[in-house]
Parts: structure tokens; sequence; C-alpha cells
């Protein structure tokens, strides 16, 4: 369990920096569609999460490779899986700088 709360924890700070600090504006879909489509990027954190976690354990070890590299690569996507899941529920992420 503890290997999850770091992920955890990491996604909702980033993407509060990412989704709500950055210069961006959201086309299409009202309210519901966005929180859909935060709810999917964080299931879609998480399953790029595992999948990196399960490659990187026996390179890297328990610690390195099951909890901070994955972490770290999985948080350094946020942006692009952000893109790629709001477009699925049909929210355009445009960056206005």
């Amino acid at each position: 369990m503890i290997p999850w709360l770091v992920p955890i924890s990491i996604f909702w700070t980033f993407a509060a920096v990412y989704l709500g600090g950055s210069p961006l504006r959201f086309e299409g879909g009202g309210g519901a569609m966005q929180t859909i489509g935060l709810l999917l990027h964080f299931v879609a954190y998480l399953v790029l999460y595992a999948v990196l976690r399960i490659v990187l354990m026996g390179v890297a070890g328990p610690i390195f490779g099951g909890i901070v590299f994955p972490a770290l690569v999985a948080s350094i996507l946020i942006p692009v899986l952000g893109k790629l899941v709001f477009r699925l529920v049909g929210v355009r992420i445009v960056s206005t700088a």
C-alpha cells in the first residue's frame, strides 16, 4: 500500500499545478466532462505508474525501480497524459501563452 501513496500524492499536487497554475484554456465539454477527464487522467497516471513499476522493478530494484523511477517518469508525463485523456472525453487543452 505504501508504494501507491507516493504516486497518488504526487499526482494531485502536480495535476493541480499543471491544470490550475499553467496558462491553459479548456475548450469544449462542460464541468461534468472536465471532471470525468480529471478522474480518467488520474486512472491513466496510475496505470502508467503500474506498468513502469512492473518493468523497472527487476532492473533498478524495489525502491528505485518500484517507487522512485516510475513515479518520476509518470509525473513528467502528466501534461501529455492530460492532453490525451481530456481529448478522449471531448475537452481540448489549449495553451494561452
